[in-house]
């Protein structure tokens, strides 16, 4: 059964069911490569882990910082 089944199935039942429009990025946590993508990301916008990890990306890379 997919989600969209069950937003069905209880929309066929007679319970409500709720939307919320989403503004932001969206991240698919559904596979190991979209999982990494969304820590990294997530870790680099915080402040306790967000600039080590972007300095070590860099250096890991082979980059130059901007």
């Amino acid at each position: 059964m997919q989600l969209t089944d069950a937003i069905a199935l209880l929309i066929a039942e007679g319970h409500p069911v709720h939307v919320v429009v989403h503004q932001g990025s969206r991240h698919d946590l559904g596979n190991p490569g979209g999982y990494l993508k969304a820590a990294v990301d997530f870790a680099l916008d915080r402040d306790d882990y967000g600039p080590d990890l972007r300095r070590w990306l860099v250096a890991r890379l082979g980059l130059t910082e901007q």
